[in-house]
Order: C-alpha cells, then structure tokens, then sequence
C-alpha cells in the first residue's frame, strides 16, 4: 500500500516529521533507527496480510488496528493463576474494549482477553509481585519503546498515583502510542502539543515524548523502566545509550524489566546483555525458572541499579572482620585458640 499524499496525511505523521526537523539539534539518525525492522525491510520479509509492514509511516486507526492484531498472533501460556489476577485482565479488557468501540475497531473481545489482556496483567504482575522497601514502590514508570502502547492501560487504570512515562522514536510506533493514549482515559501530557515548555513534573497521568529527548527525565527521578520485546531488536550503540540513560535516570536501587528472548542483541553480534548489565552498575535480582517458551512468553529479567546504601549495610564491619577472622584461625587449630581465650577471660 503506497503512502497517501501530503494532503491526506494523518495530522500525527505530519506532526512527527516537522518534529524531526525543529528537533534537528536532539537527533542522531541511530537514536532515531529500529535496526530489526530496518533487516527485515532489507532482506523483503513481509509479516502477514492485517499485521503493521511499514513502521516508518502512520496512517491512522487502522495502524492500532494491524498492531493489536499483531500482539493477537502470539499467544501464550498463564504463569499466575489466582482471582487477582483475573481482575487485573478485567480491567486491561475493558479499559481497551472501550478504546476499540470508539474507534469502531474489530477486535475479538474473547481473544483479547486471553492473550493481550493475560500479557498485560503478566508485565504488571512481575512489576509488583513481591514487597519491596518504600523506598521503592514503584510510583514513576518509564516504558521504553511502547510498542502500541498496551502498557499503559494497568499502569494508569488500576492505579490512580502512577506517573507513566512513554518514550519512542519510530513514526508508526510513536504516532500509535499518541493516537491509543488520547482515547484511553487519563490525563495526557504530549510532548508534540507543547514542545518548548514540555516538563515531567510527575503528576499522575501519562507523559508522552521522543526517545531524542531523554534529556527531560531528571537524574534518579525513577522507580522503573520497562523494556519490553525491545533491547534485542536496537543496534549495539542504541541499546548501550539507553541503559546508560536508564541507569542515569532511575532511583538507586530502582528496577531495571527486562522481557524478550533473552541476553544476546539479535542485531549486535557479540553483544551479551547481561555482561554488559553486571560491568555497569547492576545488579540482577531476579528471573523466573520457567522453560521458554512453553511457560510464559519470553524471558523476564529484573536488574536493580545498584544501591550504595544496600552495598554499604552487606559489608562488614572492623569488628566483624575481627571476629571471623579469630573464628577462622580458632576453627584452623581445632578449637584450641577459643579454649585459650575462654580460660584467660576466665582468670581476668
């Protein structure tokens, strides 16, 4: 399908591609590239008929309509059984079934339901399944490469305290995610409707802006940043900036997720994530023990930006050193050092 003619333009395309010129000073043509998109162009792989072809264009509510049929096409298994989380894809189905009726977009409500629905409630859940300290409750989300932008619905409509960041740079991606938010419910706070006093101010809501402008996010200002099916698919300079971004930008001890099919760059050869991830200031602190992909649908990792405070309070004290120290030499003379002591504390 050719693109229409300026004049028949969507507003948003014509919007991205002005924002590329005025915003020339913030841009480099990497930061700005879908490297695994930019492969399968090259190599004429097309997905199937109703799936999105051409990422680099936006041409309206038929674009939601081929990317949510495209996240329809990959069921997989539920790796939380419980009523809460029955509730959790309650609220996804409806929030988005909502969405879809205003658009008049077709969309299977059952099918909906059991994939994106159980995927959205599953991203939500690793976020939030265990306790963490206050410190890091998880108030400020950043979710790097939105995809449509389907992480926001739970986000945003199971909680009313959440800052939601999006950030992207591809023109279908972002004019979609702009599109799928504006109809989605909360408060949004557009980049492209006020460029020259944009200013994350963490008001709850949903904070939509360029991947060329991660200058806006304020040093340790965040709780967590989500990518999700994405790392594996940027070049290696990409992927290398925006954990350096991430990890400027998050709290210490803020949470790095991580969901996609696994440590090494498709497009970097050579480039292993985790080695990269444990060189750098992380520290990884959890991963389900599942068979992929017959568990759950890809891999998910949660890496912590490492905590001067948590490093400070495991190590060990002079005294403490001491202590094991004489403990050890005492357990290499077969108790004869610890009988010493105790018969001259004795005596004193």
């Amino acid at each position: 399908m050719s693109n229409p003619s300026p004049s028949e333009e969507h507003p948003y395309m014509s919007d991205f591609q002005a924002f590329l010129q005025k915003d020339k000073q913030y841009i480099k043509p990497w930061l700005v590239s879908w490297a695994y998109q930019n492969q399968r162009v090259n190599r004429s792989k097309s997905y199937k008929e109703g799936l999105p072809q051409d990422f680099f264009y936006f041409s309206g509510k038929e674009d939601l309509q081929e990317w949510v049929n495209w996240n329809l096409d990959y069921p997989h298994p539920d790796y939380f059984p419980s009523k809460e989380n029955e509730q959790l894809i309650d609220i996804s189905t409806q929030n988005d079934l909502n969405v879809f009726e205003k658009l008049e977009l077709n969309v299977p409500a059952d099918r909906y339901r059991e994939v994106i629905g159980r995927r959205n409630m599953q991203d939500y859940r690793f976020a939030n399944f265990y306790p963490v300290p206050e410190r890091q409750k998880v108030r400020r989300v950043l979710d790097f490469g939105s995809g449509y932008g389907r992480q926001a619905n739970l986000w945003t409509g199971a909680r009313d305290d959440v800052s939601f960041l999006s950030m992207d740079g591809i023109p279908k991606s972002y004019c979609t995610q702009r599109f799928y938010y504006t109809n989605l419910g909360p408060k949004v706070f557009e980049y492209m409707d006020n460029p020259d006093g944009y200013k994350i101010d963490f008001q709850p809501g949903i904070y939509h802006f360029p991947t060329w402008r991660f200058d806006l996010i304020p040093d340790a200002s965040l709780d967590l940043v989500m990518c999700i099916q994405v790392l594996p698919e940027l070049s290696t300079r990409l992927a290398k900036y925006v954990l350096q971004q991430f990890h400027r930008a998050l709290k210490p001890g803020g949470a790095l997720m991580l969901r996609d099919g696994g440590n090494w760059l498709r497009t970097g050869a050579g480039f292993n994530l985790k080695e990269h991830l444990e060189s750098t200031g992380w520290s990884f602190e959890f991963q389900p023990h599942v068979a992929h992909p017959d568990d759950i649908h890809g891999y998910t990792r949660i890496w912590r930006k490492t905590d001067p405070a948590v490093i400070k309070g495991s190590a060990y004290t002079r005294d403490q050193r001491l202590f094991r120290f004489a403990a050890h030499l005492d357990s290499l003379s077969g108790g004869i050092l610890g009988k010493i002591g105790r018969t001259l504390f004795k005596r004193s």
